[in-house]
């Protein structure tokens, strides 16, 4: 009898611990492995010099396309700015313009032997690649995007879209924290941010986090931002 009862009260455990495995992740992991993420993405750059220091749009983000895109491709980004806009309050607005003179963000759909002459800086493999410029301030006011259309289905050209134009708001590295996530080192083809991607954003852009700001500085303000 002994027996019996301590393989019952076994099973009872072991069900109770797969529970809890299987469980969605708390507010407190979901809100760490945010700012986790910010901490790698905010503060580092993935290829090249720089990073140390928050850079971040202050000016309206106006978009211009060129190249071979389709009509997919500009429903599917215009749809994520309305995400961004609800999701991120705080980040500049984001508008499509028909001229490139009125652009302070160029996307190019060009193919994979051309991305070096679009994208200054670019190395050399990447199907997606961002290159931005910022001021005196540090504040971000310049990007270029390109997507190597002639490798790339609609759902990769979707996801690319979306990771290098998150990269340019000023969320330059990407992490390997969470195969879920937009920013995730490894090839993926997610098409959303997370939850913990946006609140990510939302840290970036809450207005107590300025561009120059150190990590040392700006984590302990982020880590209150939900």
């Amino acid at each position: 009898m002994k027996r019996v009862i301590s393989a019952l009260v076994h099973l009872v455990m072991c069900m109770m611990a797969l529970a809890i495995l299987l469980s969605p992740l708390t507010p407190a992991l979901a809100e760490d492995l945010a700012l986790e993420q910010a901490e790698i993405c905010a503060f580092s750059v993935e290829y090249g010099d720089g990073g140390g220091q928050v850079h971040k749009w202050t000016d309206p983000v106006r978009v211009y396309f060129s190249g071979n895109y389709t009509k997919e491709d500009l429903a599917f980004f215009y749809q994520f700015t309305q995400d961004v806009s609800e999701n991120v309050p705080n980040c500049p607005p984001i508008s499509l313009v028909n001229r490139k003179e009125d652009a302070n963000v160029c996307f190019y759909y060009v193919r994979l032997k051309e991305m070096g002459t679009y994208i200054s800086g670019y190395t050399e493999g990447n199907w997606g690649y961002f290159t931005f410029w910022w001021n005196a301030a540090g504040d971000i006011n310049k990007m270029d995007i390109g997507i190597a259309y002639d490798k790339t289905n609609q759902k990769e050209r979707n996801h690319l879209a979306m990771e290098e134009f998150i990269g340019g708001l000023g969320l330059t590295n990407d992490h390997y924290l969470d195969q879920k996530s937009i920013l995730y080192q490894g090839w993926t083809t997610v098409q959303q941010p997370t939850d913990a991607d946006w609140r990510m954003m939302r840290m970036l852009y809450d207005p107590r986090i300025v561009s120059g700001m150190t990590k040392e500085a700006a984590l302990p303000v982020m880590a209150t931002v939900q």
